[in-house]
């Protein structure tokens, strides 16, 4: 049924309903007419039509008919209120399509869709203000993921970007340009969000938002890296890195960088390094231009061993470095076609000492495959501690460099060296009797012998002009460590003041002051201990000095003095700086069985350490002290008998 339909009915429904009432009312008073009574007044009767018309028997309130009405008014309502929400949404709708037209904010980014890696490239943020107000305290923010940095005028990198852009007047554009630079893997696609936020109305703040998607393609620089196919032990070799821009920015500083292993050992690069050997800084690379470095060294790392050496090129913007390629110098190490082992007093890990003789023995075996011919040895010591003029060899000497030459005229089996086949050439030598220290920093000294054996016969699969092996051998020199244990009676220079009398008498006690005296030359030492015990008849009066943090203590139950050192004790103490030093006083009574002989008043002291160059213990000892006192010249040498 339509709405007019529906109207129509109600209105009629009325109608009969108030005909209904009025005959009924007619009635009413006809019948009042009729018996004679007596008026009703106004406001009863007025409340009695009410009553009759709700009660009229013509419309029971139960009836289907009251039903019907009551049901055709709550679809009225609901259609009047259904066209009412329809008009509500009808109207946001075409509100809300007005605020996107000329009513609006428009916010949008233009950017390439694809970069090089490490090539900078640039944003612009465009904003037009479509709204009838100014808009006021814009911020435009960038979140940029890990792959992106942002370079700002002031150097370094950011992975989140905020930036006032003020007010934008009605109809106005802004735009802002931002300069990023491209550090994610290649074939990355990374998505750079940004968004505006602003005050409208003087109150509200809006936001409106855009993200961009970047694609990071190959890198704008080339990295290539040119080697042998393998590598000899001990030999000496060459790798070429080259290096290309192929793209169309021209870079303002470019960087490279070998990182090499411990076991490569740096000869020499046709362009100087400018740090470590290891950095280059190659300047400007214009777009196309393109370089090279050739770097030449050796490898020292063991027969089946393999060298890695990681080559880095870098983009400097703003004075940080950002990685734009790299590569590994992989190479595999080819067993030596001779064979080198070097011992000393038949030992490889021999550790020397000050005045040591030392007997070198060079093995040497052909594993080429084919038989070498007139091969030469040469052994080359270095080392301040080796004492030259004690070389014993039947080698030959060169007094130039102190190296010793074998050919086949000092070793037949050099002549010609079947495969397989092997030999050995001997020669030895002796240390110098005292470190040579002049600085504090004179210390952990070594001992190194560097050996090449070659032979012009070249394997097929060599590519060289003759057959070449090196080996060396270092040996560590143990360090040299002085204890002295002292007494003296007459001691000023300790500040302490003995009494007693002199020579020992029995019955009356004498002080001492016994020093314990620490000398260090060339290595630190840890872990340094010094014991001794009192003898009978001997008391430790509790007066103790050191020049140290820690003082030497006593046990009263057992006897003993330990002084433990916590701290090391540096090479050159005691050489080029003062010895550590302790001392302490005790008393001494003799009794009637010491009468006419020297007392001792404390046992043998014990020293102990570890040296922290070589990592061996060192053990020292010095006598016991008694009444000779052989270290205090301040009183006569006399026998040190005790007087009754």
């Amino acid at each position: 049924m339509s709405l007019d339909s529906l109207e129509k009915e109600l209105y009629r429904k009325n109608s009969d309903i108030l005909k209904r009432r009025n005959v009924s009312r007619a009635r009413e008073e006809s019948r009042k007419d009729l018996n004679g009574e007596e008026e009703v007044p106004a406001v009863w009767q007025e409340m009695k039509n009410k009553s009759d018309f709700l009660t009229d028997v013509s419309v029971p309130p139960e009836s289907s008919e009251g039903k019907r009405n009551v049901f055709k008014k709550a679809v009225f309502f609901a259609v009047a209120l259904l066209v009412f929400i329809v008009f509500v949404v009808m109207f946001l709708i075409f509100s809300g399509s007005g605020n996107n037209g000329r009513n609006s904010i428009s916010f949008s980014i233009d950017g390439p869709k694809e970069v090089n890696r490490g090539v900078p490239f640039e944003m612009t943020v465009n904003v037009h203000n479509q709204l009838d107000a100014l808009i006021g305290n814009a911020v435009l923010s960038f979140n940029l993921p890990s792959g992106i940095v942002y370079l700002n005028a002031l150097g370094g990198s950011k992975s989140l970007v905020e930036e006032s852009i003020g007010d934008i007047g009605a109809g106005s554009l802004a735009k802002k340009t931002f300069k990023f630079l491209p550090v994610g893997g290649e074939n990355s696609l990374l998505k750079i969000s940004a968004k505006l936020v602003y005050t409208s109305g003087g109150k509200a703040r809006f936001e409106a938002g855009e993200a961009k998607e970047v694609l990071i393609r190959g890198s704008g620089i080339k990295l290539e890296v040119k080697k042998p196919e393998f590598l000899l032990q001990g030999s000496t070799f060459e790798f070429e890195v080259s290096y290309k821009n192929t793209s169309d920015f021209g870079f303002p500083e470019v960087v490279l960088e070998a990182r090499y292993p411990t076991s490569f050992k740096f000869v020499s690069a046709s362009l100087a390094p400018d740090s470590l050997n290891s950095w280059w800084q190659l300047g400007a690379l214009e777009s196309g231009s393109t370089g090279r470095v050739q770097i030449k060294g050796s490898f020292d790392g063991g027969v089946d061993a393999r060298l890695n050496i990681p080559v880095v090129i870098y983009a400097r913007f703003s004075g940080q470095n950002y990685e734009l390629a790299n590569d590994v110098v992989n190479l595999e190490i080819a067993p030596s076609p001779i064979n080198l082992k070097i011992f000393v007093n038949n030992q490889e890990n021999y550790v020397a000492r000050i005045g040591d003789s030392l007997n070198y023995s060079i093995q040497y075996q052909n594993n080429s495959g084919i038989a070498l011919a007139d091969l030469v040895v040469k052994a080359t010591p270095t080392g301040e501690l080796f004492d030259q003029s004690t070389l014993n060899t039947n080698g030959l000497i060169d007094y130039r460099d102190g190296s010793i030459i074998w050919n086949a005229s000092q070793a037949s089996a050099l002549k010609l060296l079947s495969p397989g086949a092997s030999g050995e050439v001997n020669f030895s030598i002796k240390l110098k009797q005292q470190f040579p220290i002049r600085r504090m920093n004179d210390k952990n000294f070594y001992l190194r012998v560097n050996i090449e054996i070659d032979s012009p016969s070249v394997p097929y699969y060599l590519s060289a002009a003759k057959t070449k092996s090196s080996a060396s051998l270092e040996t560590k020199v143990a360090g040299l460590v002085f204890f002295d244990a002292q007494a003296f009676y007459r001691d000023a220079l300790s500040g302490i003041v003995n009494t007693g009398k002199i020579p020992l008498q029995v019955g009356k006690a004498t002080d001492f002051t016994v020093h314990w005296v620490i000398k260090n030359f060339s290595t630190d030492i840890k872990n340094v201990s010094v014991k001794s015990v009192l003898r009978s008849g001997v008391l430790w009066t509790g007066i103790v000095k050191s020049n140290i943090d820690s003082k030497p203590i006593y046990n009263e139950r057992t006897g003993e003095v330990v002084w433990n050192i916590d701290k090391k004790i540096q090479a050159t103490t005691g050489v080029i700086s003062d010895p550590v030093e302790a001392v302490f006083q005790i008393r001494v009574t003799p009794n009637q069985n010491d009468i006419g002989q020297t007392m001792v008043f404390l046992g043998e002291s014990l020293f102990t350490a570890i040296d922290d160059f070589t990592g061996l213990e060192i053990l020292r000892s010095d006598t016991a002290l008694d009444s000779t006192l052989p270290d205090d010249r301040t009183i006569g040498q006399g026998s040190g008998a005790v007087m009754p």
